[in-house]
């Protein structure tokens, strides 16, 4: 009886231990997916509040590190996550907003002075701004009011 006895508890071992492992790593997995699932929310809510801060103070130009300072990140990992969702970087994202508005601005108010849409955006001056837009558009924002 005793050596039917270890072949069952060894046949018991050997069918049971693969399930075991198979459901830990079942947990695991679930686990990490979680994880993922919880820094993804955390990302999507810094790049709300962010670019929400952006489209708030149109007439500041933030540095990744204030920015990242202020969120209690570094520069790189904003920046990681601007590339991550966006394709670009925060400085690169924040420059391609600034000179939609100022796009909009051009075209709603065709009697301003580009030196106001330059302060209104945060640009040096309307020297920077219209290098910047030039930049963008390929053409100048003299020449993109003429159009409209």
């Amino acid at each position: 009886f005793r050596p039917l006895g270890m072949k069952v508890l060894l046949l018991l071992i050997v069918l049971i231990v693969p399930f075991v492992l198979l459901f830990n790593l079942m947990l695991c997995e679930i686990h990490e997916l979680n994880d993922n699932i919880c820094s993804n929310h955390k990302t999507d809510s810094l790049l709300e509040e962010v670019t929400q801060k952006l489209q708030s103070n149109p007439q500041v130009f933030y540095t990744a590190s204030e920015i990242a300072d202020s969120y209690y990140i570094c520069a790189r990992t904003l920046n990681n996550h601007f590339f991550k969702n966006y394709g670009k970087t925060f400085y690169a994202y924040q420059m391609e907003t600034k000179l939609e508005m100022v796009r909009d601005f051009l075209i709603h108010q065709p009697d301003a002075k580009l030196h106001e849409a330059a302060l209104n955006f945060g640009f040096y001056d309307e020297f920077h701004l219209s290098k910047a837009f030039k930049k963008q558009y390929g053409v100048s924002p003299s020449k993109f009011r003429a159009s409209f």
